[in-house]
């Protein structure tokens, strides 16, 4: 494959220990993962972190992000407690490498939250979901704050918001925590916010621009 190829380059130019060559071995290990070749992925994920702890700086973004990805692959071979403990690594340097608000934090935190899902620890799930899901919707307003209304939308439809799925499905959920009154209006607040966030944001500009006493936007 492509990623073989580059693999191959890239440890001859660099060497086999260069974190560029870590960034190829998880590029592979995700593409081999989606092609349901578990053993291959896990090791070129597993041999990445090991550069990388060897290259970089504990707190590195660019490890959190290869523990990310072996945290996946390790909850797809279903080692789930292995797979926690990666995620919650990962997400812990990714809020003080990166800051609380960085999506790449928000994606390591729905897969933590699809993995507790998936270990019948509802609660646990839905705080992580939440916290994903909170991440992407001030990372949404911002976007829609800069972008047209169709564009917006696009980048919204794109990029998805697995935190509010999360969310939804653990709320409706007959066994989860949603059974709690409080936990479940807080839970289709949050849906209800993100759904609307979009509208909202057009809507501002609209009564903004409305407002106005610029000649150039009354013409808009």
């Amino acid at each position: 494959s492509l990623y073989l190829e580059s693999l191959r380059v890239r440890e001859k130019a660099l060497g086999p220990d260069h974190p560029l060559v870590a960034e190829t071995l998880d590029e592979l290990a995700s593409v081999e993962g989606r092609m349901a070749d578990a053993q291959a992925a896990r090791a070129h994920a597993e041999r990445a972190v090991l550069i990388q702890e060897a290259r970089l700086d504990p707190e590195h973004s660019d490890l959190a992000n290869s523990l990310a990805v072996l945290a996946r692959l390790t909850a797809d071979a279903g080692d789930y407690d292995g797979a926690r403990k990666h995620f919650e690594r990962a997400a812990a340097m990714q809020d003080k490498s990166m800051g609380p608000d960085n999506p790449s934090l928000a994606e390591t935190l729905a897969g933590l939250a699809a993995l507790l899902q998936r270990m019948q620890q509802p609660q646990a799930a839905l705080v992580a979901a939440l916290q994903a899901e909170n991440i992407r919707r001030n990372n949404l307003r911002d976007v829609a704050e800069a972008l047209s209304e169709r564009q917006a939308l696009r980048s919204n439809t794109a990029k998805g918001n697995p935190g509010l799925d999360i969310v939804l499905s653990l709320t409706v959920a007959t066994d989860g925590p949603g059974q709690s009154p409080e936990t479940r209006r807080t839970s289709f607040d949050r849906v209800i916010r993100s759904r609307a966030l979009i509208m909202d944001a057009m809507g501002a500009r609209l009564r903004s621009a409305v407002a106005s006493s610029d000649p150039e936007v009354e013409r808009l």
